[in-house]
């Protein structure tokens, strides 16, 4: 909630005009090339605007600008050290803070671990988020859910006029098969509210990947994607319509109403990489790059692109940004960091934080393995929740370097009490999913 906002477009309706024209996956677009070519134009458009309406300020919103926010804000406040619980870029933040500001710190948990140095390299922001995705699709979504079985997962039940168990490789082989599908051929739907709609790939594994940051959502994705193979799209036609951040149905008002920050996540990603090497021909570039993240990933490898293609853009308005963090992260620290990281994260993988633990020392870092699925520690663990407590509240690290902690539950059992209790669960998923899009919208994710 702090300032600048650097919001770059009037409402966030002209936003999504465009967005919905160059959000296209790999699999839907004819020519590659072409498609890259109108999302650089579209970004060249964006960063124009940004740099119309807020003139030199995007040159400082770089991390290091912002650790240095964080230092004043501790100097203000009149405390010794900083304390904290930072989570996702927050842990970036927390990363260059401890490295330019080290006799400052005090009892920091970074949570949903990014590895920093990755991100100072031309799409790495994208190319180094990829690792778990693929695992908490099979491991997690798919695989919990044949564990819960049909009464708490409906695509543990067979389909249609089948009568054999589901397992769990014939469930993703018949299930990415459809997924595939509609890239060639979208799906119609219809809703009262809504009207006709077009259920495409694009957005149904934008949605895979939203839901893959909060395991609460899974049974009624799962329902959804069930009814949606079963030739009813309603559902889904209904969870798509949660994605956006207004009501369409409302009366146009007088009052103005300020467009939400996009833009400023793009900058600070973009101020964070300006230095990184060009290349020679940046469309060829860029298309290989995407093939190789869809190829990692087909259900993020497409959205990540639109993290990092903005940046060749960037140093044409801005040649220069202010200050950007290249050092090493390994200083002394005055307290040790304790560092949480999730083994199914589909943002942030585990290999980021032991990277980070390796280079900061057992004197500098501890590390909490959280055996769990969502971004950062939401799948709520005791062992990990004591943790982090001890430390914030009486400064009592874990004894070993690494210590391993266990979610408390499974997905799919969360809420399956509650659920059976409806006659008609489909309000309480897509309740649950509208309050997982106001929990991503407030960390300015737009996936």
């Amino acid at each position: 909630m702090s300032q600048p906002m650097l919001a770059c477009f009037p409402y966030d309706a002209d936003r999504d005009r465009w967005n919905l024209l160059t959000s296209q996956a790999l699999k839907e677009v004819g020519r590659p090339e072409t498609h890259l070519q109108l999302l650089d134009t579209m970004n060249d458009a964006t960063f124009r605007a940004c740099h119309e309406l807020h003139g030199d300020l995007p040159r400082f919103m770089s991390t290091a600008f912002v650790a240095r926010d964080l230092e004043e804000i501790r100097k203000a406040l009149g405390e010794d050290e900083l304390t904290g619980y930072l989570v996702s870029y927050g842990t970036h933040i927390g990363q260059e803070y401890a490295s330019m500001f080290p006799s400052s710190v005090g009892r920091i948990i970074l949570d949903g671990v990014v590895n920093a140095r990755n991100e100072r390299t031309l799409g790495g922001f994208t190319w180094h988020m990829l690792d778990n995705v693929t695992d908490a699709w099979r491991e997690g979504f798919l695989g919990e859910c044949i564990a819960a079985g049909p009464a708490h997962c409906a695509l543990a039940k067979p389909p249609t006029g089948q009568d054999q168990p589901v397992t769990l490789d014939k469930l993703q082989e018949r299930l990415e098969s459809f997924i595939y599908s509609l890239a060639e051929q979208p799906v119609p739907a219809y809703t009262p509210s809504g009207g006709p709609s077009v259920v495409t790939y694009s957005q149904v594994i934008a949605t895979i990947f939203k839901a893959l940051y909060n395991p609460r959502t899974w049974p009624g994705l799962a329902e959804m994607l069930f009814q949606l193979e079963a030739g009813n799209s309603t559902l889904a036609a209904e969870f798509l319509q949660k994605r956006w951040q207004y009501d369409p149905a409302l009366p146009c008002s007088s009052d103005e109403k300020k467009p939400t920050s996009y833009e400023l996540g793009l900058l600070v990603i973009c101020a964070d990489v300006y230095d990184a090497p060009r290349p020679a021909n940046p469309i060829e570039w860029w298309q290989s790059y995407w093939n190789n993240i869809t190829a990692k990933s087909w259900i993020a490898g497409d959205s990540g692109l639109s993290y990092v293609l903005p940046c060749q853009r960037f140093t044409d308005y801005w040649p220069q940004a202010a200050e950007v963090y290249r050092g090493d992260f390994n200083k002394t620290l005055k307290a040790p960091v304790l560092l949480v990281a999730e083994t199914h994260d589909p943002s942030t993988p585990l290999r980021n934080a032991r990277e980070l633990l390796a280079e900061m020392r057992p004197r500098n870092a501890r590390l909490i393995v959280h055996h769990g699925y969502g971004h950062s520690s939401r799948d709520k663990s005791k062992c990990t929740d004591d943790a982090v407590r001890a430390y914030i509240l009486d400064g009592v690290l874990p004894s070993d370097t690494e210590t391993a902690c266990f979610a408390d539950e499974k997905p799919y059992s969360y809420a399956a009490d509650k659920l059976r209790a409806l006659e008609e669960p489909k309000d309480q998923y897509l309740a649950i999913w509208a309050a997982h899009l106001d929990d991503m919208a407030r960390w300015n994710l737009r996936l």
